[in-house]
């Protein structure tokens, strides 16, 4: 089944609602809207492993943002796919 990829970035000392907003939106969206192609999050930090929020709570991140195991789309990039 096809996905589309959401890449979200953290960091030390992010704020946790910064990071949940994004993915429950998403998630919620998969959810109720039930989009013909489904999202599916990732989240990267700066070298991979934990991440420790500002308010001390820690998150594993699945990835290192140095070395993305997929391409990366930003928005606004016009790549076929993306």
């Amino acid at each position: 089944m096809a996905e589309r990829l959401m890449v979200v970035v953290g960091y030390e000392a992010a704020e946790l609602l910064d990071i949940a907003c994004v993915t429950t939106t998403l998630a919620m969206a998969n959810g109720i809207g039930a989009p013909v192609v489904p999202y599916r999050v990732l989240l990267v930090g700066p070298g991979g492993g934990t991440l420790v929020c500002g308010s001390g709570l820690v998150l594993g991140s699945e990835q290192s943002l140095a070395r993305p195991a997929a391409p990366v789309s930003l928005p606004g990039d016009h790549h076929p796919g993306g």
